[in-house]
């Protein structure tokens, strides 16, 4: 994975790194949800979003999802770098010397949303489709981060 001009791009079959999620959920639609339990969806306050690659269609998608976000009552903030994968998009963009101080960072694809917690530096949400479209995809985000969580 390499970047240029603020966002990732994928090379090969390496992919995202490998990620540990608790909970899943596969339906007859294709759509693979998936969502880290131990992760308290209270934590992101702010969320950077930054397009899988630099071609201009998925930086217009990125930007159609942040602004869907705002819409929702998400903070979504604008995020840029240079990345040699997502590790260290993560790791510089959720660092304590980042410009613009944010709880979690979205990367955005046409069909497939991944949201990384700052303080692990893991992945807390996926989802995967290729059937809803970006903004079914982003309708299922905004419902995972406004949902109300258990009482401990």
């Amino acid at each position: 994975m390499t970047a240029r001009r603020g966002v990732v791009t994928h090379r090969g079959a390496g992919g995202l790194a490998v990620r540990v999620l608790v909970a899943a959920c596969l339906t007859r639609s294709g759509v693979v949800e998936t969502f880290n339990a131990t992760t308290p969806v209270s934590r992101f306050n702010i969320i950077g979003t930054l397009a899988s690659s630099d071609a201009g269609m998925d930086i217009r998608m990125m930007v159609q999802v942040r602004e869907q976000l705002l819409k929702g009552g998400i903070k979504a903030v604008r995020t840029g770098g240079t990345f040699e994968n997502v590790g260290a998009a993560v790791t510089e963009l959720c660092g304590p010397a980042a410009a613009q101080p944010i709880d979690g960072l979205l990367m955005v694809s046409y069909n497939d949303l991944v949201l990384y917690d700052c303080t692990t530096r893991k992945a807390a949400y996926e989802i995967t489709s290729n059937s809803l479209g970006l903004q079914g995809l982003t309708d299922r985000l905004i419902h995972y981060l406004t949902r109300k969580e258990p009482a401990s």
